[in-house]
């Protein structure tokens, strides 16, 4: 697979003293060595040449070819659609000086009779499909060959059809792909050119029903295979040449006709002609004595009597209609007629021009009518654009989005009456420039190839399809983006993009803070990106994300503004011990070294100060007049006011900041540093600061310091570095989940890019900071990390020495300074998931993830990974489709918000006073059994934060009907009351059931045919519907316990009275493996994942699957025999409706030990933990804790429960339990 760059060079209209005083410019445009590789082209330009690229990104790369050339150049990039060994026309290497003037492509075979002599013309037809037939062609799953062999096949019967005898038989073509606008190039080789001509028409003949034709434009420029052949080679060929002149002042036309007639006799015809030519000549191409087009030859551009008359020539070929003709073929496909292109609604012109009419009308428009008519002429570019016949297809978007866009702009005039005159203008100048850089990439996209671009720097119409991908790859992320869950509103994005020499890929929105529903955003990308599709696809996620809305907003903000508070205060306390030693004027302690003790106690406090922050943000907050959900730029400005109105004494923030400090230097700072190696020093600095606060007069003496001057010096990074790195962390974390970025290729890539941030060697903090607290919580996702661990993961990177080094200053910076906000930046994180969302296109992952298998590192040139994703982005949904309303998870969350005050505790950081640990407690009898759905959420709450570290962190719910239920798999409760009454071993009794359970369950329609292939799916059917087996059922989603828990109660709403407590059992399935394996002993090799996922009958399950047998040398997991937390796939619609997930049990415990004459109670879960408590004593977290539902308040809850929607029919989605929860309805209907 490779491409090819097509040059077109036309002569400049030099001035003639220029060409007679400098014969360098001739020299410099033929004479050179690459002069010789350009051919004689007979089109509106004059020369062609063929470069074979083998690097996709060097299709941009500019040789010393088209350097040298002073005049104008046109390219066209051209791929193979087939491998070139199937390839009929081979692209021919330069072998010897003679060689170097033909044609670059060539035969691949000739028989006897044929010589490459034989074959005099070359040519290249440009064929636009029409738009149906381009639809049809890019849905395929292969594009490219599909392409090939439909044009193929066309050209074939043609060429063979009987109306087609009169063709040379020396004819030979080829079929190549282009980035352009068109779809396809035909290169041609010949021996007569009107053969060409008549193929062309045939091809513009074919229809494919009623009036769809297969093509809807056809462009053919034809020349001389070898330039530099004498006027035989135009011996008995046919057609007419049409040559056309602009002249210049004295231009004799009977100097030049008898000029003409030593090279062309005779000559047929000759006019003078108005219009861009002066002079039209005519002649059969038969006629043609001497090759007039060599050097010497009267149209040469060297040539003396040609500079010196004429300005410019065009040769035309032609035939005369109805001479050769061949009969059109029929296309038909059955399938075509079931697409349907979108077209332009003939109404949006006068709807976008009364909007623009409207526009004008604002007060900044009639002050500066230029900007009004700015806005006209940009409407009359947008109108041309989408009129014409080749913007297919990008009519319809570009429409729509210049619709919203002057919508967009009307709103904003509307409501921007507290802007200053000069913010509005710069925002109508972004705007204006953001929509004309797109409608300018259009349009030199849409149009045809050959047209002379008037500056070749910003020329993107070879790249036309690449554009087109760049589009429906944005229209793909923000597909994704809108469909994840969210409580904030999330705006639609109108995007434009532009290409410009700014080194890396970014984007810029019009910013209002009053219109929300809508934002013009421009994504701008390097010319690189022409070129490099893989890698710029992967950081348009990246830029993407920056503009959709957050889970919620109200807590990014807190979180954001707790961090930029809590900076604010580290930086006061600062300030004030530099205060107090330069006022106290100490002796033996520099400046410099009073400073750095003063930055590490404020390290010291820091985690003292956050938790402050975070427990009085209220009160910092307090006459905050901005909603708490409003858009962060906006809720960060008044952060700034706010801080900077507390200088003045009646700022409000002087007696909470003071409030603050009192408490956490009274109470924190003395034990803080006792430990710290330099003692006397620090407790120097830490004995001024708590001398000053516990002073009587430090609140006035504070305020009084705090209004006089700059005090907000902050040390190491500003509040909002912090800020700024962990937004470009979540669109960085985003864009690894949507694309499949490996973790290795986003380090090289951010790598890359902070590279540019540099100065004098360091890196800005933003950029370290922000790779070190994704990967920290990428990392920690399968458990709290080690150094040890770190280690590890940085060496599985596989990184070179210098790259290691980078890396580690990196993780180094993020301890020193990020680290504290772990668990803002992890909560955030967490909200970014994009694998529950039903809108993701799984293969657009898995094609991502495909094409960067070919490669190592971050840069990918190949030639297929680049034209699959160009290809698979040609067919687009339109963008207007693409928003979506919020989905079903967007809505259930919106009917469970839960307050920041409910969860801002969950935030605090735990702190450690004295190098006492503070041991994890045990929670069973904490909580009170609950009495309301809003008792039992608070409950939870709490509960959560003692089972889980973060608030990523996933938990598993079990729910029964009674307080007193073991936590034992069924198998095991089924044994134990057996007792001696079956002596079969457990395993060989569950193997029993299995079989059974097979035999009688073939194909059951609620079981899915793969569903009893493996051992384990057959096990969790089995568990599902009530079989004895030795798996304990989770669900991942905490009200599918609570319907078990109530399901009596939900199914029977008459029922009144509970006897016992129900029960809501919470699992940490991570917490509870580790604490398996760390501490009783459960051996499980490192091998897997924190919670394994079973899909295969894998032998080291051999333990705990029936059947099984492990294999000779494999241990496999469960030395010990204690259970795990498993995932396994959904084999049926239950264990997908309600989430599902497993502890499964070991079947190797016959002969362990029974306790309280109880066999296998050992292994309830609630023992284990007990068990664990007591080997680990302080060091032990718990894994598992529960929530108790009062008995009398049972039916209570379990109503509200099934007002929520949880049903029986959604718990159990077999048609049965559909049918008969309608029939309930429709008699209470009736009986109603």
């Amino acid at each position: 697979m490779g491409g090819y760059l097509v040059n077109y060079f036309k002569y400049p209209p030099a001035d003639i003293n220029a060409i007679q005083e400098n014969e360098a410019l001739g020299n410099q445009i033929e004479t050179d060595n690459y002069s010789l590789v350009r051919n004689v082209v007979w089109s509106n330009l004059d020369r062609i040449e063929v470069r074979r690229i083998n690097d996709f990104n060097k299709f941009r790369s500019a040789e010393e070819s088209e350097k040298n050339w002073i005049g104008e150049r046109q390219y066209t990039l051209l791929y193979d659609l087939i491998d070139e060994s199937k390839a009929k026309l081979k692209y021919r290497d330069i072998n010897n000086s003679e060689d170097r003037c033909r044609f670059r492509f060539e035969p691949v075979h000739l028989n006897e009779k044929e010589d490459r002599d034989d074959f005099r013309f070359f040519g290249m037809s440009t064929v636009n499909l029409s738009p149906l037939i381009h639809e049809y062609i890019y849905s395929q799953e292969n594009p490219r060959e599909f392409l090939h062999e439909e044009i193929s096949n066309v050209l074939n019967q043609l060429c063979q059809s009987e109306s087609a005898a009169f063709l040379d038989s020396k004819l030979k073509y080829e079929i190549y792909g282009t980035l352009g606008a068109a779809d396809c190039v035909i290169v041609w080789l010949v021996n007569q050119y009107t053969d060409v001509i008549a193929l062309v028409e045939a091809l513009r003949e074919i229809k494919c029903f009623e009036s769809e034709y297969l093509v809807s434009n056809v462009f053919t420029i034809m020349g001389l295979t070898n330039p530099l052949a004498d006027g035989r080679i135009f011996e008995g060929s046919k057609g007419i040449f049409n040559l056309r002149l602009i002249k210049r002042g004295g231009f004799s036309l009977e100097a030049f006709k008898k000029t003409l007639s030593d090279y062309v006799d005779p000559i047929d015809d000759v006019n003078i002609v108005l219009g861009k030519y002066d002079i039209s000549i005519t002649f059969k191409s038969a006629s043609i004595k001497k090759n007039l087009y060599r050097e010497g030859g009267p149209i040469h551009f060297r040539t003396p009597d040609y500079y010196r008359a004429i300005l410019e020539a065009h040769t035309e070929l032609m035939q005369k209609p109805g001479t050769e003709h061949i009969q059109p073929v029929a296309y038909s496909k059955p399938d075509i007629k079931q697409l349907s292109t979108a077209k332009v609604e003939a109404v949006c012109y006068s709807t976008i021009k009364q909007s623009i009419e409207e526009v004008t009308k604002a007060d900044i428009f009639c002050e500066m009518p230029y900007l009004g008519e700015t806005l006209w002429l940009l409407y009359q570019d947008f109108v041309k654009n989408v009129a014409s016949e080749f913007s297919y297809p990008w009519s319809v978007d570009l429409a729509y989005s210049f619709q919203k866009s002057m919508d967009y702009l009307q709103e904003i005039l509307e409501e921007q009456s507290d802007m200053q005159k000069g913010d509005v203008i710069d925002f109508i100048q972004k705007f204006i420039e953001s929509i004309r850089q797109t409608i300018l990439h259009i349009s030199q996209a849409s149009k045809l190839y050959f047209e002379i671009p008037n500056s070749h720097l910003k020329q993107t119409e070879g790249y036309s399809k690449i554009l087109r991908a760049y589009y429906g790859i944005i229209k793909q992320l923000l597909k994704i983006a809108y469909g994840m869950s969210r409580i904030s509103q999330q705006s639609e994005i109108i995007p434009f993009i532009t290409f410009d020499v700014n080194p890396k890929a970014e984007s810029e929105f019009c910013q209002s803070f009053f219109v929300l529903d809508k934002r013009v955003v421009n994504f701008k990308l390097p010319y690189e990106a022409l070129t490099d599709i893989v890698k710029y696809s992967k950081l348009l996620a990246h830029e993407v994300y920056h503009y959709i809305a957050p889970e919620r907003r109200d807590i990014r903000n807190f979180l954001f503004g707790c961090i930029f508070w809590t900076e604010i205060i580290k930086s006061i306390i600062f300030n004030r011990a530099l205060f107090l030693f330069l006022k106290s004027k100490k002796r033996g302690v520099s400046v410099d070294e009073w400073a750095k003790n003063s930055g590490i106690i404020c390290r010291i406090l820091k985690a003292d100060i956050w938790n402050s922050v975070v427990n009085n943000y209220d009160i910092l907050m307090e006459r905050y007049v901005v909603a708490p959900d409003c858009l962060w730029s906006e809720y960060y400005k008044c952060l700034n006011d706010r801080a900077v109105n507390a200088y003045q004494k009646d700022g409000g923030n002087i007696a909470i900041i003071g409030d603050i400090i009192i408490d956490i230097v009274s109470t924190k700072l003395q034990n803080r540093v006792k430990d710290l190696d330099d003692e006397k020093k620090l407790q120097g600095v830490g004995e001024a600061i708590v001398s000053d606060v516990k002073d009587k007069n430090f609140k006035r003496n504070f305020t009084n310091w705090y209004t006089s001057g700059d005090v907000l010096k902050l040390v190491g990074p500003q509040a909002s570095d912090y800020v700024d790195a962990c937004r470009e962390a979540c669109a960085d974390y985003y864009m690894i989940q949507v694309t499949g970025m490996e973790l290795k290729e986003y380090i090289l890539t951010t790598m890359e890019f902070v590279h540019s941030f540099e100065s004098n060697g360091e890196i800005h903090f933003m950029q370290e900071c922000r790779v070190g607290m994704l990967l920290d919580y990428i990392w920690s996702l399968e458990g709290e990390l080690t150094d040890e661990d770190i280690k590890q993961r940085v060496a599985a990177l596989d990184l070179n020495e210098e790259q290691t080094e980078i890396m580690q200053r990196i993780w180094n910076t993020y301890l020193q300074y990020g680290a504290l906000y772990k668990k803002a930046f992890g909560y955030l994180f967490s909200t970014i998931r994009v694998d529950n969302n039903d809108e993701i296109d799984v293969p657009f992952e898995e094609f991502h993830k495909k094409v960067s298998q070919h490669f190592k590192g971050y840069h990918i040139s190949d030639f297929d990974s680049n034209l699959s994703i160009i290809e698979k982005m040609q067919n687009q949904q339109p963008l207007e489709e693409i928003f979506t309303k919020p989905n079903k998870m967007t809505q259930a969350m919106m009917k469970n918000v839960v307050s920041i005050d409910s969860i801002k505790k969950g935030f605090c950081i735990s702190t450690i006073e004295n190098n006492e640990s503070t041991p994890y407690v045990k929670i069973y009898e904490s909580i009170p059994p609950v009495q309301s759905l809003e008792g039992l959420i608070e409950a939870f709450e709490q509960v959560s934060k003692e089972i889980r570290d973060e608030y990523d962190e996933i938990l598993w719910f079990r729910g029964h009907s009674s307080d007193e239920y073991r936590l034992l798999p069924s198998l095991y409760r089924l044994k134990s009351s057996m007792e001696t009454s079956d002596s079969r071993p457990i395993k060989q009794m569950m193997e029993d059931l299995t079989y059974a359970f097979r035999v009688k369950a073939f194909h059951v329609p609620e079981i899915y045919p793969e569903g009893n292939s493996t051992i384990i799916g057959t096990l969790v059917s089995m568990q599902h519907y009530s079989v004895p087996t030795n798996l304990l059922d989770w669900s991942q989603q905490i009200f599918s316990a609570l319907y078990f828990a109530l399901e009596e109660y939900i199914n029977n709403p008459e029922k009144e009275k509970a006897e016992k407590n129900a029960r809501v059992y919470i699992l940490n399935p991570a917490r509870f493996n580790k604490a398996m394996e760390k501490i009783l002993g459960l051996k499980t090799g490192g091998n897997h994942f924190v919670i394994p996922s079973l899909l295969e009958n894998d032998e080291r399950f051999a333990r705990y699957l029936p059947i099984l047998k492990a294999l000779d040398g494999v241990d496999g997991y469960g030395q010990y025999n204690y259970p795990m937390a498993i995932y396994t796939p959904y084999v049926n619609q239950r264990i997908k409706a309600q989430a599902g997930c497993f502890t499964i049990f070991s079947l190797s415990v016959d002969n362990d030990q029974d306790v309280d004459g109880k066999a296998y109670k050992r292994f309830d879960l609630q023992l284990l933990q007990e068990e664990c408590l007591k080997k680990a004593k302080d060091s032990f977290k718990p894994f598992l804790s529960y929530i108790d539902i009062d008995k009398e308040y049972i039916p209570l809850i379990a109503k509200s429960v099934k007002t929520m929607g949880i049903t029986k029919q959604n718990i159990y989605p077999e048609l049965s339990n559909i049918a008969s929860e309608m029939n309930s309805e429709i008699k209470k209907y009736f009986k109603d």
